[in-house]
């Protein structure tokens, strides 16, 4: 899914805005990544929307800067990814999308 579809879709829904460095590391991702990166954002956007903390995969992050990230995937597979992002006035907001392996590195 590119870019430009995954914004179309989630342009109708509410509240969610995508920091230029998603966009750009959602372009890197390899298109079954892109597609479970899409359908759980979507998810997240469309069902837990008002309380995404309580989404089972999402977990808050203090030690970050007052983010949260959204696991992807599981370990050991290709999918391992995790979306980090901020609530706020604007809703959900994007930050990064990133493998596991990587996602945790100052």
């Amino acid at each position: 899914m590119s870019v430009a579809r995954l914004k179309e879709t989630l342009e109708s829904l509410s509240k969610t805005v995508f920091e230029k460095q998603f966009r750009l590391d959602y372009q890197d991702l390899e298109d079954k990544v892109q597609e479970a990166v899409a359908e759980a954002i979507e998810e997240l956007a469309t069902e837990y929307l008002t309380e995404p903390w309580n989404h089972p995969q999402v977990k808050y992050i203090p030690d970050q800067g007052e983010i949260w990230r959204l696991k992807i995937g599981n370990q050991g597979k290709d999918i391992d990814h995790r979306i980090f992002f901020d609530i706020n006035d604007e809703g959900l907001v994007f930050l990064t999308v990133e493998h596991r392996d990587h996602a945790y590195q100052s």
